[in-house]
């Protein structure tokens, strides 16, 4: 195969372009008025009773969990280990006016009910992301991750639908936290081309809420670098390679730069390289890949069953994760362009045989 035009197809295959029918706002409304699967079904029903086993039995794990250690016990003060905007606190604050259980199983719900939406809404495999590691130990530890993931999918699903109301509260619910919501934000962004009276509609919906907060709380933003001075985050459960090889880390935020500009691939490709090369990311977090379009690549995050099965740290190999994911999209990237590259090169033999007759 001619190499140089394997190369011309790469490179306008790494621009911008239409996205997939899958992510359009007429297939997303058809999912999500779709019928419940059976996969579906008993994915949420293993979902909820775990939620019920958990808020309502003391097995020594529940006084431990981040619900109860951060986010209840933050409520009322700073969010102490946490790094997120203030506009959360008023949640936070009623649901801490609620018995322990109730505010509990309530904010599993949210998590729960942002994390089915966000299935339907990307398309993800509901058999590999109902039944995987990170939801049950999202459910357990009552994070956060299942309503920023619910977030991500009501931000691109405004955006498709352009109802820019709609995606300025998804983009709101993902900038709670930092991290998470950067890597969302940058991914839509280069998706799509939207004009700066656009994107200025979109950014009014957290602009206000950031604005409110601080009414609320004024001095949050200098309490938050207080805290990373003084308090910097616990990362035995961050899956970065800056655990082990220190800022070296971030190299792995290189491939981000031959990712196709379309959503599907950007969203995957932010988040997977995020979780490796940013200075901390929470393992739980790895759930917003598996509700993601990354195909059977998404069997991987089962590979945490069998750590905790023999009894090895949950997040020692962890990294295998986002690593799976993103190789196999460079896979199918690779794949679509070597196609388009092979149909090209066969369009241009049959018009030079044309001529020449």
């Amino acid at each position: 195969m001619d190499l140089a035009l394997l190369r011309r197809v790469f490179v306008a295959h790494n621009g911008h372009r239409a996205q997939p029918d899958s992510l359009s706002a007429d297939a997303i409304k058809q999912r999500l008025t779709a019928r419940l699967s059976l996969t579906e079904m008993a994915g949420l029903t293993l979902a909820l009773t775990a939620l019920a086993w958990f808020a309502t039995n003391d097995l020594g794990w529940t006084p431990a969990c981040d619900y109860h250690n951060l986010y209840l016990a933050g409520s009322g003060a700073m969010l102490r280990n946490m790094y997120y905007v203030y506009w959360i606190m008023p949640l936070l604050q009623g649901l801490a006016l609620l018995p322990y259980p109730v505010a509990y199983a309530l904010w599993g719900v949210l998590n729960i009910a942002g994390f089915a939406f966000a299935v339907r809404v990307f398309g993800g495999r509901p058999g590999l992301a109902y039944f995987s590691f990170q939801l049950l130990a999202l459910v357990f530890a009552g994070q956060i991750s299942g309503i920023l993931t619910g977030g991500l999918a009501l931000f691109w699903y405004g955006i498709a639908r352009r109802d820019w109301r709609m995606a300025g509260i998804g983009l709101t619910v993902i900038l709670t936290k930092y991290q998470f919501g950067l890597l969302g934000l940058a991914a839509i962004v280069l998706s799509v081309r939207l004009t700066r009276r656009e994107w200025a509609t979109v950014a009014l919906t957290p602009a206000l809420a950031g604005l409110t907060s601080l009414i609320l709380y004024p001095q949050w933003p200098a309490d938050l670098i207080v805290r990373f001075a003084t308090n910097p985050p616990i990362t035995n459960f961050s899956v970065s390679l800056w655990r082990w090889v220190g800022p070296w880390g971030a190299l792995a935020l290189l491939p981000i730069l031959w990712v196709p500009r379309r959503v599907d691939a950007q969203l995957i490709g932010w988040y997977a390289v995020g979780a490796l090369g940013l200075p901390y990311f929470q393992q739980i977090d790895l759930l917003v890949l598996m509700v993601l379009p990354v195909g059977p690549a998404a069997a991987i995050g089962l590979i945490n069953f069998a750590q905790v099965a023999l009894g090895v740290n949950v997040v020692a190999i962890t990294w295998l994760i986002p690593t799976t994911i993103l190789a196999a999209l460079a896979l199918r990237e690779v794949k679509a362009a070597t196609s388009t590259a092979g149909r090209a090169s066969r369009q241009t033999a049959s018009g030079g045989t044309q001529s020449s007759a």
